[in-house]
């Protein structure tokens, strides 16, 4: 659904790549909104659709918008994610965050639009950004860490490009789908 006084998308219903009803005319985004890491799971389901390989996008996708909204919105560095993790305490570490006055308000996007045979995700946070270089390849120091590799894999497997742009609360996720072309 729409709200038509701002043009963003608040309960995404979807289509498929064969059939793109959920994204608007072509070269025009659709902004969704999500908060918590529930709602990121289930977005990048439904966005994945869209693409020629579902489950290929679904990993690049949903390791993107976890970051938009662990690392970026709930502020958890990659040192507190691996004392998380090792203590199995991410989840409960992340529900405490959400409640927290100075994080409660914040919202992350994803604007989907296309062109051509291009679909782009435009992921924001309103984070105060990383230096994201150093995540871009998989780095034999950090192989053995539960976590790290998600902008990697998104990367070399999901995404024809990524571009970080900004101070790093931002990624334009970009993958080429010939059948596009043809729905427009």
């Amino acid at each position: 659904m729409t709200d038509p006084q701002t043009d963003v998308c608040c309960s995404p219903s979807l289509g498929t790549a064969a059939q793109p009803s959920g994204m608007g005319v072509a070269g025009v985004p659709v902004v969704y909104l999500f908060k918590t890491p529930d709602e990121a799971r289930t977005l990048a389901g439904q966005l994945a659709r869209f693409c020629p390989d579902p489950a290929q996008a679904m990993i690049g996708l949903l390791e993107l918008l976890l970051n938009a909204v662990e690392h970026g919105n709930l502020g958890i560095s990659y040192a507190e994610k691996s004392a998380l993790v090792r203590h199995s305490a991410l989840g409960a570490e992340l529900e405490r965050r959400l409640l927290l006055p100075e994080y409660a308000d914040k919202t992350a996007t994803v604007s989907v639009s296309w062109t051509g045979d291009e679909i782009h995700f435009l992921i924001r946070d309103q984070g105060t950004g990383f230096d994201w270089s150093p995540y871009l390849e998989i780095d034999p120091a950090r192989v053995r860490h539960p976590h790290g590799r998600g902008i990697a894999w998104a990367r070399g497997v999901s995404f024809q490009r990524i571009e970080y742009r900004g101070i790093g609360n931002e990624v334009l996720a970009v993958v080429r789908s010939a059948s596009l072309s043809q729905n427009e």
